[in-house]
């Protein structure tokens, strides 16, 4: 999402942040869920259209399955540590910190269809429901990975060989997902 100048402004003046707050994570996922809602708006898209809900949910699931074969759709850029492999609550906060602000390219498009659901569920505490239990199956699995990332490490390297399936079998659930909201 590109800031434009009026976005900006608008921002700036409605929750009083400073210039350079714009471009911080949580500004940027507050303007993805402000577009989700116009988008929906726009696109009549009503708490009980499950039609839509279903067409949008199985349209980001091509998206993410495109991602795999469009390169400009699934861009990545890779830094390295120069910590070497020493473990250490250093080196778990570091990755801690890190990971909230680099976008990990599966979760854009899952929170993307989480966030649909949650901007067309029938009140905000289901909207608040579904990211509670968004945000729990994604940061369970990271806090153990913090807490015990030493001994995990080479479970991980052999684990990333199938990501690719998993994005894949991510793409089919959303699609499936999709299909089944009646």
């Amino acid at each position: 999402m590109v800031l434009t100048s009026e976005n900006k402004k608008t921002l700036i003046d409605r929750f009083k942040l400073h210039d350079s707050d714009t471009g911080s994570p949580e500004v940027q996922i507050g303007l993805l869920t402000h577009r989700i809602n116009y988008l929906t708006e726009h696109l009549k898209i009503h708490k009980k259209d499950h039609h839509s809900r279903r067409g949008l949910l199985i349209l980001v699931g091509l998206l993410m399955l495109a991602a795999l074969k469009v390169p400009w759709l699934n861009y990545e850029k890779r830094l390295h540590s120069s910590l070497g492999n020493t473990p250490g609550y250093l080196r778990s906060f570091l990755l801690g910190a890190v990971l909230p602000v680099a976008w990990i390219p599966c979760t854009s498009w899952v929170l993307g269809a989480i966030l649909m659901l949650a901007a067309t569920s029938g009140t905000a505490w289901q909207g608040a429901y579904l990211l509670a239990i968004y945000s729990l199956g994604l940061g369970i699995p990271f806090l153990v990975v913090g807490f015990a990332f030493s001994s995990i490490t080479p479970l991980l390297r052999r684990i990333h060989r199938y990501s690719q399936l998993v994005y894949i079998v991510s793409g089919v659930l959303l699609l499936a997902i999709g299909t089944l909201i009646l």
